[in-house]
């Protein structure tokens, strides 16, 4: 059993690591799906698709290397119900779309598709996360601090704060040149 539940966890990571560098390295073709999605108003659109790719890279990482895995899988469940919620409000508009899920190589997928890909996912890592909480703390690997909650949050939040002002900052320049003023 130990073996099944290091596997699930070792492939939920996986997932959510290739799938957030993939946004990553893609961010213009990511912004443009989740516009293309018309759930958000465009601002907030923005500021999601630099904020999406972190999250999954993180908690991509936590389920990889087994830090907080109980955490990381209620982040990663989080991701993938507001996701299959999101694919459920497009599909009733769409038969057909891109969900974005792995950067722009994402091919069109059907509705049925991508809410049975986030289900095997889920049942991966809700294993994972049930099965590490229920395990006693290892003595190489601490339960987090203080400390390094505090570390993590602050390392979380410069890196979003990077991006969410850099998202800002574009839409500052769009409505600048939509006023027709030059940017001062």
């Amino acid at each position: 059993m130990a073996i099944l539940v290091t596997a699930a966890r070792l492939i939920g990571g996986l997932v959510f690591l290739w799938a957030g560098g993939s946004k990553l390295g893609s961010l213009k073709s990511f912004t443009r799906i989740v516009l293309e999605f018309d759930l958000l108003p465009p601002y907030a659109a923005r500021i999601l698709a630099c904020v999406l790719p972190e999250l999954e890279l993180i908690t991509g990482l936590l389920l990889l290397l087994g830090v907080m895995v109980p955490f990381a899988s209620v982040v990663a469940l989080a991701m993938l119900s507001c996701f299959s919620i999101a694919l459920r409000s497009v599909s009733r508009r769409r038969n057909v779309l891109t969900c974005g899920c792995f950067g722009w190589r994402g091919q069109p997928v059907t509705y049925k598709e991508a809410l049975l890909r986030n289900s095997l996912l889920a049942i991966l890592v809700l294993l994972s996360g049930f099965f590490a909480a229920l395990q006693p703390p290892s003595p190489l690997l601490h339960l987090p601090t203080a400390q390094d909650i505090v570390a993590f949050l602050l390392a979380g939040s410069a890196i979003e704060i990077y991006y969410i002002t850099k998202v800002l900052w574009k839409i500052i320049e769009e409505m600048k040149a939509w006023q027709g003023r030059p940017y001062e």
